[in-house]
């Protein structure tokens, strides 16, 4: 029996968590931390079928990337409680059946 899953996935400081890293993770690019100048890298990792950022269309086209986006949620989020956002882990059956452009 095929099972899926949604869940949100809360990233904040207060977890000691990074908006470029956790990016850098998710869409398993290089991305480099601006304001600290530490560079995340998970080119080499595998497993992810599918990333894809959501945002409306008359946002900044920068903010498509992962790298773009990230350093701004990290630039604009002060507070050492602060939540930088939220993404949401869609997990889908992985059957031989449906095709990847079908789920």
């Amino acid at each position: 029996m095929a099972i899926a899953f949604a869940r949100p996935e809360y990233v904040g400081r207060s977890d000691n968590k990074n908006a470029c890293c956790k990016s850098s993770y998710n869409s398993r690019s290089k991305v480099i931390d601006q304001s600290t100048g530490k560079g995340f890298d998970f080119t080499s990792h595998s497993g992810n079928a599918h990333h894809e950022m959501l945002l409306p269309e008359y946002v900044d086209k920068k903010f498509k990337k992962a790298e773009g986006f990230s350093n701004e949620v990290e630039r604009a989020e002060k507070r050492k409680d602060s939540q930088l956002y939220v993404e949401w882990l869609l997990a889908l059956p992985k059957e031989k059946e449906i095709t990847l452009e079908k789920r």
